[in-house]
């Protein structure tokens, strides 16, 4: 990286780059590779007029572990992705309460601790509620999974899928469900607010952010199964105010949307 940009502001000396920061490490990255990672940063980030970023949560994080000053940091919120010709249609509840979890399926993303709360669930608890987990999946997370889901009725599907079948999918689901242990910024949890579903997230900085106009409904504490299963709970047994979330959700996909930002 070095090499190319330094030949770019050789060859255009005027022009001004600025490097747009969606994750502020790369994904699935330990202590070690953080270390590795900033020290090839360290080698490029001179080459930059400005940075954008998308939470005031993951720039104080950037400007902390890279040394950035503040003032060469932009926050410029991530739009919702809204798909081209997206027709949302509401769903009613069935007999069962439907939650999906999408997206490449790790251990960073927390699918096992929804498989663990789910499996937390008393027996007549779990016969009101299923789970969809759809995504590529590695084959020994997915029978680490497999080994957890004792009597939950769970089904996966741990391939890629079409974006037609996805969203049919969502369309079918009640709950979009992230759990993950650690993100900078979701490109799922954008896509979910486009579908107008509720949405039941882990309570980490970023997205405490991004939602901060949701109550504590939809917010679980962050790698606590047990919290996640109360929260589902509560879901199961009609003590959410559905509405008002739907229509909080509503309200940001519009504060959100590419044209405002």
């Amino acid at each position: 990286e070095k090499i190319l940009l330094k030949f770019m502001r050789f060859v255009s000396p005027k022009t001004k780059f600025v490097l747009t920061i969606h994750n502020i490490y790369p994904h699935d990255c330990n202590e070690k590779g953080k270390d590795s990672y900033k020290k090839r940063f360290a080698l490029v980030e001179t080459f930059f007029d400005k940075f954008i970023i998308h939470l005031k949560t993951s720039k104080d994080v950037f400007c902390s572990d890279f040394s950035i000053s503040e003032d060469r940091v932009k926050v410029i919120p991530h739009g919702v992705f809204t798909p081209k010709n997206l027709k949302v249609v509401p769903h009613k509840r069935g007999v069962k309460l439907n939650l999906i979890m999408y997206g490449n399926q790790s251990y960073y993303k927390g699918t096992d601790i929804l498989v663990d709360a789910l499996a937390m669930l008393p027996k007549e608890k779990k016969n009101k509620v299923h789970a969809l987990i759809v995504g590529k999946t590695d084959p020994d997370y997915l029978n680490l999974l497999k080994e957890k889901v004792r009597d939950s009725d769970i089904t996966f599907n741990p391939e890629f899928v079409s974006d037609e079948d996805l969203y049919k999918s969502i369309m079918e689901s009640d709950i979009i469900v992230v759990p993950y242990r650690e993100i900078s910024q979701s490109g799922v949890l954008l896509l979910a607010l486009s579908f107008k579903r509720m949405i039941v997230v882990s309570d980490i900085p970023s997205f405490r952010e991004t939602l901060s106009c949701l109550d504590t409904d939809a917010f679980f504490e962050f790698v606590n199964p047990a919290s996640l299963s109360k929260l589902i709970t509560k879901y199961i047994d009609g003590r959410v105010d559905e509405k008002k979330q739907l229509r909080v959700v509503d309200d940001l996909v519009n504060k959100l949307s590419w044209e405002k930002i």
